[in-house]
């Protein structure tokens, strides 16, 4: 595809203008700063989530600070009116937890759950806690911190029901080998219902960085370090099957996505050449491949519109703004290219229930906009030579 650059004098941004979509800014309803650094640094807001309701949207990530010359970032959450951005409510600098990998909202929208990416321990390392923590949804008020929360995490996930949420866990250095497993947690008293083997690469090279459950419940979808997808039975904890993505992508696959029906998985990895995959859940058939970027990505996050029309990616290219990609999943056209303010990574992406914005966080900002897609769009019915443009690859089934 070719592409010509253009120098916008807002914030002295070069952003790309390409043949299929512009790659303009979104039309931004509202942004707000979510997490400031206290001194040096630069922060991340790693999670967005809209409420159940569509009232809300929370922010979770890392607020920086200097810790003996060198920095740390402690857990940090913010709370939003989703029509105008009015800040209600934000966690309490507080140093004894870790910054938030993901978090995850109860279906019921009292409790906020975080996967910490790092877990607080005494000197000899034989007592640790702090990988995932509960909050009251409605002022952020910290709840009892687990005591088997002792795994660094990277994902967490709310099933539909609201009885448990899982868990992805980090390798960690110290500790058990099992810290990259999967964890399924009672969310009433938090206790560990089961485990599952995570994705381990080799020995001391794991981790299980995303993981969602089914629309209906019954199944939970995994990516990590071995690049694999994998999906799991959660009444017995049965693999019932692994798609490989790639087996030469590094470090794996960083985030997977059930279609709103359920009847399909995504799947996006990081690293070069990155791509988000899309195979039939009923039998693990490759129905599609979208072609990312050929350059160097941070990292890489897809999702779903909630009509399962278009499927959302969000990527970070080396030494150009992040970018945000909408694919329409009936057509396998790209149909939008949103050039983002920030080169850092876009790690979440979430609509809206009633579909007509989406929540996405970049660096210390989150921003709420207006989803292009909910309804048809001209750049839908784009010609033939125009599809033959788009970054896609189309696999035999």
């Amino acid at each position: 595809m070719k592409c010509r650059q253009i120098a916008f004098a807002v914030s002295a941004m070069v952003l790309l203008v390409c043949g299929v979509g512009a790659q303009q800014l979104p039309t931004v309803i509202w942004e707000r700063i979510a997490h400031s650094p206290l001194a040096g640094g630069t922060p991340g807001g790693q999670s967005v989530k809209y409420s159940s309701d569509g009232r809300f949207v929370y922010s979770g990530g890392e607020r920086i600070y200097l810790n003996g010359g060198g920095e740390s970032g402690f857990a940090h959450i913010k709370k939003f009116a989703a029509a105008d951005g009015t800040e209600l409510a934000v966690t309490p600098d507080y140093f004894g937890l870790y910054g938030i990998s993901e978090l995850a909202l109860s279906p019921d929208g009292t409790r906020v759950v975080t996967a910490n990416y790092e877990v607080v321990c005494d000197v000899w390392y034989t007592n640790c806690r702090g990988g995932y923590v509960q909050y009251d949804a409605s002022q952020l008020a910290r709840l009892a911190i687990p005591t088997e929360g002792n795994a660094r995490e990277s994902s967490v996930d709310y099933a539909p029901d609201g009885a448990t949420f899982a868990l992805g866990g980090q390798w960690y250095i110290v500790g058990p080998e099992n810290y990259y497993n999967i964890r399924i947690v009672n969310a009433a008293d938090l206790s560990i219902i089961t485990e599952l083997p995570g994705h381990l690469r080799a020995p001391n090279d794991g981790g299980t960085y995303s993981v969602r459950y089914s629309p209906d419940g019954q199944m939970l979808a995994s990516g990590g370090a071995d690049t694999f997808v994998k999906l799991w039975r959660i009444a017995d904890g049965t693999l019932i099957r692994q798609m490989l993505f790639r087996s030469d992508i590094y470090p794996g696959v960083t985030s997977v996505a059930f279609s709103p029906d359920g009847n399909f998985i995504a799947a996006a990895n990081a690293g070069f050449n990155a791509q988000i995959k899309v195979w039939r859940v009923s039998d693990g058939a490759l129905i599609r491949t979208f072609n990312a970027s050929p350059d160097y990505v941070n990292s890489s996050e897809v999702t779903w519109t909630r009509d399962g029309r278009h499927i959302v990616a969000g990527v970070r290219v080396q030494n150009l703004p992040s970018k945000i990609l909408f694919w329409n999943f009936e057509t396998f056209k790209l149909v939008q290219e949103y050039g983002v303010p920030s080169n850092r990574p876009i790690y979440s992406i979430d609509f809206a229930p009633n579909n007509k914005t989406f929540a996405f966080g970049t660096g210390t900002r989150v921003y709420v906009a207006v989803n292009p897609v909910s309804k048809a769009t001209a750049t839908d019915t784009n010609s033939a030579a125009d599809n033959q443009a788009d970054a896609i690859v189309i696999e035999q089934d």
